[in-house]
C-alpha cells in the first residue's frame, strides 16, 4: 500500500518527533530501523516482534518492507538488510521525500563534489559512471581518477538526455531545489522513468548536522556498512576529543571572531561581509572550535557590515576565508601573505585586538564549508593553542586524503590550506614543510 502526499508528510513529522525523543546520536532514516537508532540489527526485529504482539507501538520505520502492514514479511526484510541480500531499501532522503532504491547500487551518478567524495569515502568510487562540471573544475588532485567520466552537465542545468543513456542505478543531488529551479525541472521525474531501476535521491554529507546520518544513511543504499562504521568511528573518535575540550572553555573565554573573504579586498570595499545568524555552514564550524562570531546575532546568512562596526567590535581573531590563492591545487603560500598583508594594514582594522596580536589567519573556503571536518582541527589549534598542543591537524588531514579517498597527495610537499600555518615539532600543516625555514 503506497503513502499519500499526505501520510508522508504527516510520516516525515512523526519521524522528526520520534527521533527529538529518543537517546541515539542519529536516527538512520531507513525503513526496518524500527527502534530508530543509528542502525539496523537484531534489535530491530526484537521491536517489530513487540508491535505484532501489541507490546510495542509502531514507529515510522517499523513497515520495514513499505507495505501498510506491520507482519511477518517486515521482520524477513530487516533480516535481508542485516545480512545483505534485501533487494530494496526504503528511505527518507534529505529532502523528506519518501525514496526506495533497487539493490544492488552498482552504477551512480554523484552531483556535486562533496557527494562525490562521499561515495568515495565509503568505498565505492569504481561504481561513478559520470560526474557533473563541479567535479571537472575542481583541481586534478582532488578527483584524479575521474576525470576521464562522462559529464552531465552543471547544476543549473543537468544533461538529462545524457543521463537516460548512462542508466544509472542511482543519481544523487544535494537539494531538489537545483533542479526545480534549473533548466530540468522535471529531471527526477523523466529520469525515473526513462530508467526504472533508478532512483534519484537528496543527500547532503556536508553539514556537520546531516554528515554522520546521511554517511551512514547512504553506506547502506552502497551495500557498504563496515565502510559506514569505520569513517564514523574515525570522525567521532577526533571530534570527541576537541568537542569535549571546547566544552571546558567558558562562553566569556572563547575568542570573538570576524569572519569575512578576500574578494572585499580585491573589490577595494570599505565595508565587509561576513555571516549573521542564519549561516547554517561558517557560524556552526566557529561553535565547534570555541569561536564566538562577533554577528552570530545579526539577521541574514551572508551580510554586509561597516568598516566602523568591525572595529568598534574589536574581534580577537579575524578569520579570512580564500577560494583564489589556497587549495590542493597551490604550493606557494606567497599569495596569501600578501592578501594577509593587505587587510591587517587597512585603517580601520590596525587597531583591533586580532591585528595588534598578529591574529589574522587565512583559510581555504572549500575546507571551511566543504571539508569542514578537516577545518576544524586547524581552526582549534589556531583558536587554541594552548589547549591543543598534542592536535595534528595535518595527521587528520592526510588521514582523510590517503585513507578514505585513496588519493595519493603528500600534504608535506602539496597544499595550502591554513596561513599563517601552524607549526610544530612535525614541521608546517596548512602549508608545505619546506616553507619553514621562510617563517
Amino acid at each position: 500500500m503506497k503513502r499519500t502526499s499526505l501520510e508522508l508528510l504527516l510520516a516525515v513529522g512523526l519521524l522528526a518527533s520520534i527521533a527529538s525523543s529518543v537517546a541515539a546520536d542519529f536516527t538512520l532514516e531507513i525503513f526496518g530501523n524500527a527502534n530508530m537508532d543509528e542502525t539496523i540489527d537484531d534489535a530491530d526485529i526484537a521491536y517489530v516482534e513487540e508491535v505484532i504482539r501489541g507490546t510495542k507501538e509502531s514507529t515510522n520505520l517499523t513497515d520495514a518492507n513499505n507495505d501498510g502492514t506491520i507482519d511477518e514479511r517486515d521482520i524477513e526484510q530487516i533480516r535481508q538488510i542485516i545480512d545483505g541480500s534485501a533487494k530494496e531499501l526504503t528511505f527518507i532522503d534529505y529532502d523528506g521525500v519518501l525514496k526506495t532504491v533497487h539493490l544492488p547500487v552498482r552504477r551512480i551518478i554523484p552531483t556535486y563534489s562533496y557527494i562525490t567524495w562521499g561515495v568515495e569515502m565509503l568505498g565505492a568510487k569504481d561504481r561513478i559512471i559520470a560526474v557533473d562540471e563541479s567535479v571537472r573544475d575542481e583541481e586534478l588532485t582532488v578527483f584524479p581518477d575521474l576525470k576521464d567520466l562522462p559529464s552531465i552537465g552543471s547544476s543549473s542545468d543537468y544533461d538529462k538526455e545524457k543521463i537516460i543513456e548512462l542508466q544509472p542505478d542511482a543519481v544523487l543531488v544535494f537539494t531538489r531545489k537545483w533542479l526545480t529551479t534549473g533548466s530540468n525541472p522535471n529531471l527526477e521525474k523523466d529520469v525515473e522513468a526513462a530508467c526504472p531501476n533508478c532512483t534519484v535521491f537528496a543527500l547532503m554529507p556536508r553539514n556537520i548536522g546531516t554528515f554522520k546520518a546521511e554517511m551512514a544513511k547512504l553506506s547502506y543504499i552502497l551495500g557498504n556498512k563496515d565502510a559506514g562504521n569505520e569513517l564514523i568511528q574515525w570522525y567521532e573518535g577526533y571530534m570527541g576529543n576537541i568537542a569535549a575540550k571546547i566544552e571546558e572553555i567558558p562562553e566569556e573565554d572563547r575568542p570573538r571572531v570576524f569572519h569575512t573573504d578576500n574578494d572585499q579586498l580585491a573589490a577595494g570595499k570599505t565595508s565587509y561581509h561576513t555571516y549573521g545568524r542564519d549561516s547554517e555552514d561558517v557560524s556552526l564550524v566557529l561553535d565547534e572550535v570555541g569561536g564566538s562570531n562577533i554577528a552570530k546575532d545579526m539577521p541574514g546568512d551572508w551580510i554586509e557590515v561597516d568598516a566602523e562596526w568591525v572595529l568598534t567590535q574589536n574581534p580577537d581573531v579575524i578569520i579570512i576565508t580564500d577560494w583564489n590563492n589556497m587549495g590542493y591545487a597551490f604550493d606557494d603560500p606567497a599569495a596569501c601573505s600578501e592578501v594577509r598583508e593587505s587587510f591587517m594594514s587597512r585603517p580601520e582594522l590596525k587597531n583591533t585586538g586580532a591585528v595588534r596580536d598578529g591574529r589574522v589567519y587565512m583559510i581555504n573556503w572549500d575546507t571551511v564549508v566543504t571539508e569542514w571536518f578537516i577545518a576544524i582541527p586547524y581552526l582549534a589549534k589556531l583558536l587554541h593553542p594552548d589547549i591543543f598542543q598534542d592536535l595534528d591537524p595535518e595527521g587528520i588531514h592526510q588521514e582523510f586524503l590517503t585513507r578514505f579517498r585513496g588519493l595519493d597527495y603528500d600534504l608535506n610537499e602539496h597544499g595550502v590550506f591554513v596561513y599563517p600555518p601552524v607549526e610544530s615539532e612535525r614541521g608546517l600543516a596548512g602549508v608545505p614543510d619546506r616553507y619553514k625555514e621562510q617563517g
